[in-house]
Protein backbone atom coordinates (compact mmCIF):
# COMPACT_ATOMS: atom_id res chain seq x y z
CA UNK A 1 0.00 0.00 0.00
CA UNK A 2 1.33 3.41 -0.99
CA UNK A 3 0.38 5.92 1.72
CA UNK A 4 1.58 9.06 -0.04
CA UNK A 5 -1.74 10.93 0.14
CA UNK A 6 -2.41 12.68 3.44
CA UNK A 7 -5.27 15.00 2.46
CA UNK A 8 -7.78 14.64 -0.38
CA UNK A 9 -10.25 17.41 -1.22
CA UNK A 10 -13.06 16.91 -3.72
CA UNK A 11 -16.33 18.61 -4.51
CA UNK A 12 -18.53 15.54 -4.10
CA UNK A 13 -18.42 12.63 -1.63
CA UNK A 14 -17.41 9.07 -2.31
CA UNK A 15 -20.34 6.67 -2.54
CA UNK A 16 -21.47 5.45 0.85
CA UNK A 17 -19.82 8.12 3.00
CA UNK A 18 -21.93 11.02 4.33
CA UNK A 19 -23.81 11.09 1.04
CA UNK A 20 -27.41 10.18 1.96
CA UNK A 21 -29.96 12.28 0.10
CA UNK A 22 -32.91 13.29 2.26
CA UNK A 23 -36.24 12.00 1.04
CA UNK A 24 -34.54 9.38 -1.11
CA UNK A 25 -33.03 5.94 -0.64
CA UNK A 26 -30.28 6.89 -3.06
CA UNK A 27 -26.77 7.98 -2.24
CA UNK A 28 -25.24 10.98 -3.97
CA UNK A 29 -21.60 9.88 -3.88
CA UNK A 30 -19.40 8.54 -6.65
CA UNK A 31 -18.34 4.87 -6.68
CA UNK A 32 -15.20 5.65 -8.71
CA UNK A 33 -14.17 8.28 -6.17
CA UNK A 34 -14.73 5.75 -3.39
CA UNK A 35 -12.43 3.29 -5.21
CA UNK A 36 -9.71 5.93 -5.57
CA UNK A 37 -9.94 6.97 -1.91
CA UNK A 38 -10.01 3.33 -0.76
CA UNK A 39 -6.80 2.72 -2.73
CA UNK A 40 -5.03 5.87 -1.48
CA UNK A 41 -6.37 5.76 2.11
CA UNK A 42 -5.58 9.38 2.98
CA UNK A 43 -5.70 10.59 6.57
CA UNK A 44 -8.40 13.12 5.64
CA UNK A 45 -10.89 13.36 2.79
CA UNK A 46 -12.90 16.60 2.79
CA UNK A 47 -15.82 17.26 0.45
CA UNK A 48 -19.27 18.83 0.31
CA UNK A 49 -22.06 18.97 -2.29
CA UNK A 50 -24.56 16.75 -0.41
CA UNK A 51 -25.77 19.26 2.18
CA UNK A 52 -27.81 16.80 4.22
CA UNK A 53 -24.68 14.64 4.58
CA UNK A 54 -22.87 17.28 6.71
CA UNK A 55 -20.72 15.64 9.33
CA UNK A 56 -17.55 13.70 9.98
CA UNK A 57 -16.89 9.98 10.14
CA UNK A 58 -13.68 8.20 11.06
CA UNK A 59 -13.61 5.11 8.86
CA UNK A 60 -11.52 2.05 9.65
CA UNK A 61 -10.56 0.12 6.53
CA UNK A 62 -10.70 -3.66 6.16
CA UNK A 63 -7.51 -5.39 5.11
CA UNK A 64 -4.22 -3.93 3.98
CA UNK A 65 -5.39 -2.81 0.53
CA UNK A 66 -8.62 -2.03 -1.27
CA UNK A 67 -10.64 -4.97 -2.56
CA UNK A 68 -10.89 -5.80 -6.26
CA UNK A 69 -14.20 -3.89 -6.54
CA UNK A 70 -14.07 -1.40 -3.65
CA UNK A 71 -17.32 -0.29 -2.05
CA UNK A 72 -18.47 0.99 1.30
CA UNK A 73 -19.97 -2.47 1.92
CA UNK A 74 -16.78 -4.47 1.32
CA UNK A 75 -13.91 -2.18 2.30
CA UNK A 76 -15.07 -0.46 5.50
CA UNK A 77 -15.09 -2.06 8.93
CA UNK A 78 -18.27 -0.37 10.17
CA UNK A 79 -17.96 -1.95 13.62
CA UNK A 80 -14.61 -0.19 14.13
CA UNK A 81 -15.68 3.09 12.45
CA UNK A 82 -17.22 6.01 14.33
CA UNK A 83 -19.43 8.96 13.44
CA UNK A 84 -17.72 12.02 14.94
CA UNK A 85 -20.73 14.26 14.25
CA UNK A 86 -23.67 14.43 11.86
CA UNK A 87 -26.92 16.29 11.54
CA UNK A 88 -28.58 13.29 13.22
CA UNK A 89 -26.36 13.66 16.30
CA UNK A 90 -27.24 17.36 16.56
CA UNK A 91 -30.89 17.55 15.56
CA UNK A 92 -33.76 16.17 17.63
CA UNK A 93 -35.28 12.97 16.33
CA UNK A 94 -38.98 12.32 16.06
CA UNK A 95 -39.03 9.73 18.87
CA UNK A 96 -36.38 11.13 21.22
CA UNK A 97 -37.11 11.77 24.87
CA UNK A 98 -37.48 15.41 25.98
CA UNK A 99 -34.21 15.34 27.97
CA UNK A 100 -32.29 14.17 24.88
CA UNK A 101 -33.88 16.94 22.82
CA UNK A 102 -32.83 19.53 25.43
CA UNK A 103 -29.26 18.12 25.44
CA UNK A 104 -29.03 18.37 21.65
CA UNK A 105 -30.46 21.91 21.63
CA UNK A 106 -27.92 23.00 24.27
CA UNK A 107 -25.08 21.39 22.29
CA UNK A 108 -26.14 23.18 19.10
CA UNK A 109 -26.34 26.53 20.97
CA UNK A 110 -22.79 25.98 22.23
CA UNK A 111 -21.47 25.10 18.79
CA UNK A 112 -23.25 28.06 17.19
CA UNK A 113 -21.66 30.35 19.80
CA UNK A 114 -18.24 28.97 18.79
CA UNK A 115 -19.11 29.38 15.11
CA UNK A 116 -17.53 26.09 13.99
CA UNK A 117 -17.25 22.38 14.77
CA UNK A 118 -13.73 21.27 15.71
CA UNK A 119 -12.30 17.76 15.67
CA UNK A 120 -8.81 16.87 16.91
CA UNK A 121 -6.66 14.09 15.44
CA UNK A 122 -3.10 15.02 16.44
CA UNK A 123 -2.53 12.36 19.08
CA UNK A 124 -2.16 12.81 22.80
CA UNK A 125 -4.79 12.89 25.53
CA UNK A 126 -7.05 15.41 23.76
CA UNK A 127 -7.40 13.19 20.68
CA UNK A 128 -10.69 11.36 21.04
CA UNK A 129 -10.26 9.49 17.74
CA UNK A 130 -6.60 9.01 16.72
CA UNK A 131 -5.99 8.24 13.04
CA UNK A 132 -3.77 5.31 12.17
CA UNK A 133 -2.13 6.04 8.81
CA UNK A 134 -3.23 3.64 6.06
CA UNK A 135 -5.76 2.00 8.38
CA UNK A 136 -8.19 4.89 8.90
CA UNK A 137 -9.51 7.93 7.04
CA UNK A 138 -11.39 10.87 8.50
CA UNK A 139 -14.15 11.82 6.06
CA UNK A 140 -15.58 15.32 6.48
CA UNK A 141 -18.65 16.55 4.62
CA UNK A 142 -18.15 20.29 5.06
CA UNK A 143 -21.22 21.52 3.14
CA UNK A 144 -22.29 24.64 5.05
CA UNK A 145 -25.37 25.72 3.13
CA UNK A 146 -28.57 24.75 4.93
CA UNK A 147 -30.54 21.76 3.78
CA UNK A 148 -33.55 22.75 1.62
CA UNK A 149 -36.37 24.13 3.73
CA UNK A 150 -34.20 24.82 6.78
CA UNK A 151 -33.00 28.22 7.91
CA UNK A 152 -29.97 27.31 9.98
CA UNK A 153 -26.59 27.36 8.22
CA UNK A 154 -24.43 24.33 8.94
CA UNK A 155 -21.17 24.92 10.79
CA UNK A 156 -17.79 24.97 9.09
CA UNK A 157 -15.27 22.39 10.28
CA UNK A 158 -11.87 22.95 11.86
CA UNK A 159 -9.78 19.77 11.70
CA UNK A 160 -6.57 19.43 13.69
CA UNK A 161 -4.55 16.71 11.97
CA UNK A 162 -1.07 15.34 12.62
CA UNK A 163 0.97 15.32 9.41
CA UNK A 164 4.46 13.92 8.76
CA UNK A 165 7.31 16.24 9.73
CA UNK A 166 8.63 16.46 6.15
CA UNK A 167 5.31 18.01 5.02
CA UNK A 168 5.18 20.46 7.90
CA UNK A 169 8.82 21.56 7.57
CA UNK A 170 9.09 21.32 3.78
CA UNK A 171 12.10 18.95 3.90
Amino acid sequence: MDNTVDVAITHSPPKGILDNIRGSKHRGGCEHLFAAVAAARPRLHCFGHIHEGWGAKLVTWRGETASENPSHFTDIDNGASVVVESLATLRPGKWEAPEMIREKEARVRGLMADGYRRTNHVGGSSDEHPIERGRQTLFVNAAIEPVDGEEETQLPWVVDLALPADIVTGD
